[in-house]
């Protein structure tokens, strides 16, 4: 009888032994999956991807607090008992998970670290293919800004949303990363009185029986988590005249108190022509259902390009309020230019208003894969904004003036202790935040014009008609950049030039001299030598790090000539 005890203990303690290894192989999977994620600035694997997203979220901007329930369908390459997505700053109050047989299984929510790296732990093994999260949660209204935040004015409350580049995350449990496009289906649950906007148009109103309205919009174009939009409280709209209706629709809201009728009307004209300037430059209709602009008191950044949803900070709405009638004086006519040169923050707004509507197509329908990529998003928004500037002003200088002025700040920035490549490592989440930096833009945007200028054959405009007609919906890295300029101007040397710029901190110095041709001389040969060095700070105070020597491949082009004759290049 001992024996058989005595077997029967050994069994249980191994198989006891087998279940703890069994576990233990498990969590140090996790571990290491985690650590590997975290040194990654948070990316998450792409064998569990996001296929859409069902979003209700019950909104008071007068409470300090919100509610929310996410389902998200995902596909899973493989069986999993663990997701990795992200939320930050969630309470969450339930998480369930069900396959594709319609089987539940119950979750445990975890998160790692500040900056919102999050598992769902699964009671049971998910198998591969499709399945459903979902989970209930409450959430704190932002007083920083980013997520939701509130905007109080004359004595009422709005909720504003900003989630780029990582608030998403704080507002619904989500795979919080550009290269994740899925649709959106958002409803929102708030007191009467209030109006919802959001990225898609109005599906339908439903009125509960405590008075409360839930507003319930149609699913949205794929997109990524930073550009979903969300607008709260009791919005003043200013719509458009009969004269300037056409597809898409397009509204202007402020604040109410002291919205700005004029100011909002005058920005909504136009942005309504400058709309369809910049989908004959794209040779691409306007990709989203409708077009809302929405000024927003105290905002953060200047403008921020959700799409269908664009949000610009008040003050630049303001700048608006004297424009000409757009009906009479357009955009490009003699009245328009003298009012844009009248004042630099007319300048400024108008130039932020073509730069978010640009992203419509750069950055909204064709996205950065990763945030190492967002340069080109923002470089080529300024950039649109200079060519369509210098189009509607007639070339008269102004727009080259201060682009060239940008230039310089960025040479300066360049070869300073600061400086940083437009492509960069990501290699902390602290590095996504880093990406936003004025300079770099500045940067970007030189760089294309310098391309553009030595082309000179309306490069890049052929570029994106390339990329809109290839990758329209999808997402794009630097590479892919580059490789459409190669395959539309044939010259792959030029494609190099792009990726060295852009890979690259400093500033190339030249050092061009020639020989002169005797008189008499008919060969047509003038021998020039061009020398190239890293221009580096002269000045003996300077604490700039120098990286090592670097050569670039630069587009150069020399014109020579006699007398008055017309110069040739090479």
């Amino acid at each position: 009888m001992r024996r058989y005890g005595s077997i029967l203990l050994v069994a249980v303690l191994v198989v006891t032994g087998f279940l703890l290894l069994g576990q233990g192989i498990r969590l140090w999977s996790e571990w290491r999956e985690a650590r590997e994620i975290s040194a990654q600035a948070g990316r998450l694997e792409e064998n569990v991807r996001p296929l859409a997203y069902r979003i209700t979220l019950t909104i008071d901007p007068t409470s300090d607090h919100f509610f929310g329930e996410a389902s998200i369908r995902i596909h899973l390459a493989q069986a999993r008992r663990a997701i990795w997505l992200h939320g930050r700053g969630l309470k969450i109050r339930s998480a369930m998970a069900t396959d594709a047989r319609g089987r539940h299984v119950r979750a445990r929510w975890k998160t790692l670290g500040e900056r919102g790296l999050a598992r769902l732990l699964l009671g049971e093994t998910l198998a591969r293919g499709e399945a459903l999260l979902h989970l209930r949660y409450e959430g704190r209204i932002s007083k920083s800004g980013e997520g939701l935040f509130r905007v109080r004015r004359a004595g009422r409350s709005h909720v504003f949303s900003q989630m780029q580049p990582i608030a998403a995350r704080s507002v619904f449990p989500a795979f919080d990363q550009p290269n994740f496009k899925t649709p959106f289906e958002i409803s929102v649950r708030t007191p009467p009185g209030n109006r919802v906007i959001s990225n898609a148009p109005l599906a339908g109103l439903e009125r509960g029986r405590d008075g409360w309205r839930t507003w319930k919009f149609q699913p949205s174009r794929p997109l990524p988590t930073y550009l979903v939009a969300l607008a709260v409280g009791p919005l003043v709209e200013v719509g458009e005249t009969n004269a300037m209706q056409r597809r898409p629709p397009m509204r202007a809201f402020g604040v109410s108190g002291d919205a700005d009728r004029r100011a909002l009307s005058r920005l909504l004209g136009n942005a309504r022509i400058l709309l369809g300037d910049l989908e004959g430059f794209f040779r691409h209709p306007y990709p989203f259902a409708k077009l809302d602009l929405l000024a927003v008191p105290d905002f953060a950044p200047l403008g921020m390009e959700n799409a269908g949803a664009v949000m610009l900070r008040e003050s630049l709405v303001a700048a608006f309020a004297d424009a000409p009638d757009p009906l009479v004086h357009p955009p490009g006519s003699r009245r328009w230019r003298e009012w844009l040169a009248a004042d630099p923050r007319h300048y400024r707004a108008v130039h932020w208003l073509i730069h978010q509507l640009a992203h419509q197509w750069i950055g909204n329908l064709v996205t950065p894969a990763w945030w190492s990529d967002l340069w080109f998003s923002e470089s080529f928004g300024r950039w649109v904004a200079d060519h369509e500037l210098r189009r509607l002003t007639g070339d008269d200088g102004l727009v080259d003036l201060k682009a060239g002025l940008r230039a310089l700040r960025a040479m300066e920035f360049d070869v300073g202790e600061r400086a940083r490549p437009l492509h960069r490592r990501i290699v902390t989440t602290d590095d996504i935040l880093t990406v936003f930096d004025p300079p770099l833009y500045d940067k970007g945007a030189s760089v294309i014009a310098m391309i553009e200028r030595f082309s000179k054959r309306d490069v890049w405009r052929r570029v994106w008609h390339h990329l809109l007609a290839s990758h329209a919906g999808s997402n794009i890295d630097t590479a892919t950049l580059g490789d459409a300029l190669a395959t539309v101007t044939g010259d792959p040397e030029i494609a190099g030039s792009l990726a060295d710029f852009v890979h690259l901190t400093g500033v190339p110095l030249l050092e061009i001299s020639g020989r002169c041709v005797p008189a008499g001389d008919d060969s047509r040969e003038f021998p020039v030598r061009v020398a190239q060095s890293r221009f580096r700070p002269f000045t003996p105070s300077s604490s700039a790090v120098v990286p090592p020597d670097a050569g670039w491949r630069i587009p150069l082009c020399l014109n020579f000539g006699q007398g008055q004759g017309r110069p040739e290049g090479i």
